[in-house]
């Protein structure tokens, strides 16, 4: 039987969202208006960004991973034929093995159409991996929009993001990582 780490039910999402540039910044920015458009005042959105050069410095990293503690959804937006820099994953990873009460979910969000034949992208794989390392529910464009597009309208006004298709990862928790995951060192990467 494998264990979970249980979250509490909050009326907050934490969102903590990692870009590359600016479209990316645009990009996850139109994603938390969603997110504050599908819960329609159910649910507070807090929201913090952070770009790939920011987290290269050493100057922020401990303001960002100040924001990682306790975020439920990690947004991760970039151009897709490109890797995740070396310094991010590592920020990710450092992220995970501190905090046990990370992100249930990453929300992979590129810049190219993000059909069947773009599975394979360099950031998709990156992502992929980093989600499947630390048992992380994956959400990439196609996914993130379908589940968005949910019609609540006839709903009841008490409905509890857990409640939401697509949305239960909120209160289901996460898996822990195996031991396999441990940060890896900058040599080598990309």
């Amino acid at each position: 039987m494998v264990s979970t780490v249980q979250r509490p039910l909050s009326s907050v999402l934490n969102v903590i969202s990692i870009y590359e540039d600016f479209i990316g910044a645009v990009q996850a920015c139109e994603a938390v208006e969603w997110l504050h458009h599908h819960f329609d005042g159910r649910m507070r959105i807090r929201h913090r960004a952070w770009s790939y050069a920011t987290l290269a410095g050493t100057d922020l990293r401990h303001s960002a991973y100040q924001d990682w503690e306790g975020s439920d959804l990690l947004i991760v937006s970039g151009h897709g034929d490109r890797h995740l820099p070396a310094n991010v994953r590592q920020w990710i990873n450092e992220c995970f093995q501190q905090n046990s009460s990370g992100p249930a979910a990453l929300v992979a969000l590129f810049d190219f159409d993000s059909s069947p034949e773009n599975f394979d992208e360099p950031l998709s794989r990156d992502l992929r991996q980093i989600a499947w390392c630390w048992r992380l529910e994956f959400i990439s464009n196609e996914e993130f929009e379908a589940r968005m597009n949910t019609d609540f309208s006839g709903g009841s006004a008490t409905l509890k993001a857990a409640d939401s298709p697509g949305f239960q990862f909120l209160s289901r928790g996460r898996t822990p990582p195996s031991t396999a995951c441990a940060a890896p060192s900058l040599a080598g990467q990309a």
